[in-house]
């Protein structure tokens, strides 16, 4: 099945939270199928969105482009997220999202099990850079051997891209690399600043968000492959002509003083429409070393 094994190793770090914290894990990942729940219509719509900035920012960034939703479907828009990221795979398969903003991995869980239509993707790729301090001796992601690298949460995108990125340079966590996983983008750099970590590995578009005076610090020694990027998918129990509407408004974004606002206080150049054939080549992937050993424990 399509994207099965990245879909496996989720549905386990998933269900081994879920014993941690003494809950019941339940079958998150049936075979692909429509979750029931009640109809779009009168209640509006629920957009999930992945967890990937603070709850504040988060609401901030968002608000604006809900009203713009809300204007082109003619029908509330509820926002909502997660705590973190196990968080938004539950909710996902619960069938509580009637759209969802996710990162390229959530996407394809989403539509392989169950059933989500991608609408648009963000049109700048997505790619995790390799940070070390500028005084560091290390110029190669190779030159990390016997280090500590610090990662964000173990289920973001750049987690699974600079994972895959390390078993190819066969550098194999736990072995010829430490990994340290962080809950958030400024805690990873935090760790790198202290030197609790000898690197941190982010996505490439936080460059653009340091300031000068903390990127003069720090120096890029690796940078990915570029892959599709964020989506924004619809749960198949919308119509297509809701779909259709939803995805004339966001493309309309650029065309307007208040959608160029939108991008620009999200720091994105801006959508295209979205095929799910874009995200082929990821489901492709083999697991990354640290996501077996998780998969086997819980097994």
């Amino acid at each position: 099945m399509k994207g099965k094994a990245w879909v496996a190793r989720t549905a386990a770090i998933v269900v081994a939270g879920m014993i941690m914290l003494g809950l019941q894990p339940s079958p998150l990942y049936p075979s692909k199928e429509v979750v029931a729940a009640p109809s779009s219509g009168a209640r509006g719509y629920v957009f999930g969105i992945f967890p990937y900035l603070p709850p504040l920012t988060l609401d901030r960034v968002f608000a604006p482009i809900i009203a713009s939703l809300e204007t082109g479907l003619a029908k509330p828009v509820h926002l909502r997220s997660t705590t973190s990221f196990t968080g938004f795979v539950e909710e996902l398969g619960s069938g509580n999202y009637d759209l969802i903003f996710a990162h390229p991995f959530f996407y394809i869980l989403a539509a392989d099990h169950y059933g989500y239509v991608p609408l648009v993707r963000l049109v700048t790729p997505l790619s995790a850079v390799f940070l070390a301090r500028h005084d560091d001796a290390a110029d190669s992601m190779t030159a990390l051997k016997g280090r500590v690298l610090a990662l964000p949460p173990e289920l973001s995108a750049v987690s699974e891209v600079a994972q895959r990125e390390l078993a190819a340079a066969g550098l194999t966590p736990g072995v010829e690399i430490q990994l340290r996983h962080h809950q958030s983008k400024s805690s990873c750099l935090h760790a790198l600043a202290v030197g609790v970590a000898d690197a941190c590995a982010l996505p490439s578009f936080v460059l653009k968000q340091l300031p000068p005076d903390q990127m003069a610090a720090l120096k890029v020694i690796h940078e990915t492959k570029p892959i599709p990027n964020v989506v924004i998918a619809a749960h198949p129990r919308l119509s297509e002509a809701e779909r259709a509407q939803l995805t004339r408004t966001i493309l309309a974004w650029p065309e307007t003083a208040e959608g160029r606002q939108i991008l620009a206080d999200a720091g994105w150049e801006g959508f295209v429409a979205a095929d799910d054939r874009d995200y082929d080549e990821l489901r492709q992937w083999g697991p990354a070393p640290v996501m077996n050993r998780r998969q086997s424990a819980v097994e």
